[in-house]
């Protein structure tokens, strides 16, 4: 809930007793439902764009000049690696879209 989070407002929050054992607050239950989930995406989409930045620097190596006999830097053509970014792009997408 945005009332207790270090930005948040600091107002006093109204909500009538419960018992012990009795269910938590729907709204502070949904509230939280919805932020875990947000957070797991944006974790998601974090993750995605540390795999499209190595793609990134995968893609670096193979223009770079390779001194003779030295095998490649990497085993993947351009066109596997451009194949995994697009499938990265649009998952990432996706995700976005979710929030």
């Amino acid at each position: 809930m945005d009332n207790f989070q270090p930005t948040g407002a600091n107002e006093p929050i109204f909500l009538p007793y419960r018992k012990a054992g009795d269910q938590f607050w729907p709204s502070l239950k949904k509230a939280d439902e919805i932020k875990t989930a947000t957070d797991a995406i944006k974790a998601q989409i974090k993750k995605i764009d540390e795999q499209l930045a190595a793609l990134l620097t995968e893609e670096q190596h193979l223009e770079e000049p390779k001194a003779e006999g030295a095998p490649p830097l990497s085993q993947r053509t351009q066109e596997q690696i451009s194949d995994q970014r697009n499938q990265l792009t649009g998952q990432k997408s996706e995700l976005e879209s979710k929030l």
